[in-house]
């Protein structure tokens, strides 16, 4: 399924949660497709360990149960979707699709959360405080996430809504 992707490199693949972690440690990685349950324990721990070693990286989980999954808060500014093992190929595609083609993957993970939270209608200062963060640090973020994406500041509330319904079965 990568190889129909040339901006990806498979460089690893990994069967269990000791052999990841150690890809993860080893090897420098920008996406990270993870089943949450292997054989040795919860992918959860995986996912830890990468952005431990990659912090601007992105997350594909794949799960038998994604419709209840939750996403732990601090893995929610790399998610890139959850999907459900049984269309998994389908559902990655639409991600990977979308990685290459929309800069809102070019983002921040902390831009890309206000990005999703602008998104859901949320306004700087109610971001601010879900966040814990200062209104001028989000205004800060907002200004470049419209300079990131050359958006007006109206095309960007449109464009964050409109992608958190596209994305609303990956998340």
């Amino acid at each position: 399924m990568f190889q129909d992707y040339s901006s990806l490199e498979v460089v690893a693949t990994a069967t269990c949660v000791s052999d990841a972690q150690l890809v993860c440690e080893t090897l420098p990685l920008d996406l990270l497709v993870l089943d949450l349950f292997l054989p040795d324990g919860n992918g959860i721990s995986v996912a830890d360990v990468f952005l431990q070693y990659s912090p601007n990286g992105k997350i594909i989980i794949l799960s038998g149960q994604a419709s209840s999954f939750q996403v732990p808060d601090q893995l929610l500014p790399h998610i890139l979707g959850v999907v459900d093992k049984t269309s998994a190929y389908q559902n990655i595609q639409v991600l990977l699709d979308g990685l290459s083609d929309n800069p809102v993957y070019a983002l921040t993970p902390r831009q890309f959360e206000i990005y999703k939270l602008i998104g859901a209608g949320m306004q700087n200062k109610e971001i601010a405080k879900y966040l814990n963060l200062a209104i001028p640090t989000v205004e800060t973020h907002r200004k470049l996430i419209v300079r990131e994406l050359g958006v007006s500041g109206a095309e960007l509330i449109r464009n964050a809504a409109l992608f958190n319904r596209s994305n609303a079965n990956h998340f």
